[in-house]
């Protein structure tokens, strides 16, 4: 992920006078990594999304001194305890450098880079996925043409289809689903991996469709309704749990997932200076302070609204993944330039973030038919 805001003017009139040979490269990258490392370098910034493969003291170092400035830790898949990601936290909090006193109000001054490193905590947010399928079966292979009706009722203890032809039932955790759906609108399952069209909605509540492509899918995999107004909190349960954490153990920047309207960040913010109040009334001997927030823009309606949602946003992501399966590919690039140029004119930070290489790893449907 980066960071992007207005790069210094020695950067850009670098940029002018390179003539892209090897060694010009050469030199602007280098020239970029010294400021990136200094604490009042390059605006563009690193963010690095910690895991099991960076999850240790050695790896955060090295993390730091290739210039990470920010540290993501992913809430969509962390435990009710809180265990692994207070370990990131801690890891991050004690790696050399400025941010190591910084909550305290003193440096820490070490020999390792100063570069200023903040937390951020992503949030789930509230999201539509598939449940278990028919007969309980790990993987349901569908395939074009198949007739494939979504519903909300468990299906697990039914006997799974024969072929890939089905029929094929599909349970989804949204209730509003056969109210928010009409004849001709599209389904997407697995990140558009798989794409639906709605051909009829029961009374029953079960949504009629014809698969337009076919493919594998899995229990708890994503489902996007384009073009569709979603009607979900913008809080989960599970994400006032995590934003209560966050505030507790001083995260820097929340990142608030599937935000739509103006309404919803200012619903996550109330609730974030809700949790800062009672934790002082609890511990009046430490301070709190409200995280930033971050609003991800990950559908069209969060891009219809963007303007507002900028607004009230601390900062914003630009989720390049999620937004790709939302509106058309060829569209977010578009997309991603304007929000990037927005925030830069008010002087709000942006990330721009995820899949930067993924199409050249797997063929999005709508990429197949160019091919």
């Amino acid at each position: 992920m980066m960071i992007s805001s207005l790069l210094p003017k020695t950067l850009q009139k670098a940029s002018r006078l390179s003539h892209y040979t090897q060694s010009s490269i050469q030199r602007r990258c280098l020239h970029a990594f010294k400021e990136i490392t200094s604490p009042f370098g390059c605006m563009t910034k690193v963010v690095c999304t910690l895991g099991p493969s960076t999850d240790s003291k050695e790896m955060i170092d090295k993390l730091v001194t290739a210039g990470m400035t920010v540290a993501r830790l992913n809430f969509s898949h962390a435990g009710d305890d809180y265990t692994y990601p207070t370990k990131l936290m801690d890891l991050v909090r004690n790696a050399p450098g400025r941010h190591v006193r910084l909550i305290d109000g003193a440096y820490e001054h070490t020999d390792g880079p100063k570069n200023i490193r903040a937390v951020l905590v992503d949030t789930k947010g509230p999201e539509i996925r598939t449940m278990p399928l028919q007969g309980n079966v790990e993987i349901a292979e569908i395939a074009e043409g198949a007739i494939v009706e979504i519903i909300t009722e468990d299906v697990s203890s039914d006997v799974a289809p024969v072929s890939a032809e089905g029929p094929h039932r599909i349970q989804v955790d949204y209730a509003s689903i056969a109210s928010t759906m009409e004849v001709g609108s599209k389904i997407l399952l697995d990140d558009g991996l798989i794409e639906l069209e709605v051909t009829d909605i029961d009374t029953d509540g079960s949504v009629q469709t014809v698969a337009l492509n076919g493919g594998p899918i899995k229990k708890n995999k994503g489902v996007n309704l384009p073009n569709t107004a979603i009607d979900l909190p913008a809080l989960t349960e599970k994400d006032k749990c995590d934003l209560k954490w966050s505030c507790e153990n001083g995260a820097d920047y929340v990142a608030a997932s599937f935000i739509r309207t103006g309404a919803n960040v200012r619903s996550v913010i109330a609730y974030l200076e809700r949790c800062v109040l009672e934790l002082q009334a609890e511990q009046p001997e430490k301070e709190f302070m409200r995280p930033l927030v971050i609003s991800k823009i990950e559908n069209k309606e969060g891009l219809d609204n963007f303007d507002e949602i900028l607004h009230e946003s601390d900062g914003i992501m630009v989720a390049r993944g999620d937004l790709g399966v939302e509106i058309p590919f060829r569209e977010v690039f578009a997309a991603q330039k304007m929000m990037v140029e927005r925030c830069n004119r008010v002087g709000k930070p942006v990330i721009v973030a995820t899949q930067m290489l993924d199409s050249m790893q797997k063929n999005h449907p709508e990429m197949l038919d160019k091919l």
